[in-house]
């Protein structure tokens, strides 16, 4: 059901590229969110109950529960009075920058800068600090109406290094960034952050069942 609700919902058709066909999110995000809202729905429930004697019956629409997560898509249409084209990797409304996936030399990193002090940091790290006070890239406004050259200068640090080099010259300046992880790929952000990596193993029955889910998950403390 979940590329049926990404469809439904207007998921898909702000997903992908303007010259492209509306595309469906990797993840199976409408079956687990949809799942989500129930358990907080039975678990109010059962307070309720607690509380006032009261059963409750539920009825959780998985359409419903997707809709809050299209909040900036919806201003954005909003704001135009229309639709506009789909933006790829970019902000959906085109009003943040720097917001993108950038090319490195072996793969793509994302990143992202939400204040203005994010951007100086960012600067730094690619030993141009004069961008910081150019008129085009200012504030976040300046750099959004510039978005185009903005990527373009990015890119053009980003490709000759290496995740690995770029995430330690953003790490030594600030985080705006996420690498992007792809298979059995480690990285050390979990740690930096404070989170111990975990992986959740659940087994069949019989004590020599072979495991038949492997579900990463996090383990704080």
């Amino acid at each position: 059901m979940d590329i049926t609700i990404q469809a439904m919902s207007g998921v898909m058709s702000i997903t992908g590229e303007d010259s492209g066909p509306p595309m469906k999110a990797g993840a199976a995000l409408c079956d687990f969110l949809g799942g989500v809202h129930l358990y907080g729905g039975i678990v109010s429930a059962l307070f309720q109950r607690e509380q006032t004697g009261s059963g409750a019956v539920l009825d959780i629409s998985m359409q419903d529960c997707v809709f809050p997560t299209l909040t900036t898509a919806l201003g954005a249409y909003f704001l135009a009075g229309e639709q506009k084209a789909r933006t790829g990797n970019r902000h959906p409304g085109l009003s943040a920058a720097p917001y993108n996936v950038y090319e490195s030399k072996d793969g793509h990193v994302a990143m992202i800068c939400i204040r203005d002090g994010h951007w100086r940091k960012l600067c730094n790290a690619m030993d141009r600090p004069e961008l910081a006070d150019d008129s085009r890239f200012v504030d976040m406004k300046s750099r959004s109406l510039n978005m185009d050259l903005l990527d373009d200068l990015i890119t053009g640090w980003t490709k000759e290094l290496s995740k690995e080099e770029i995430f330690k010259k953003l790490s030594d300046s600030a985080k705006p960034k996420l690498e992007i992880v792809i298979g059995n790929n480690k990285r050390a952000d979990a740690k930096i952050a404070g989170i111990t990596p975990a992986v959740l193993i659940l087994r069949g029955k019989c004590e020599d069942s072979p495991p038949y889910i492997l579900f990463p998950t996090c383990l704080f403390g």
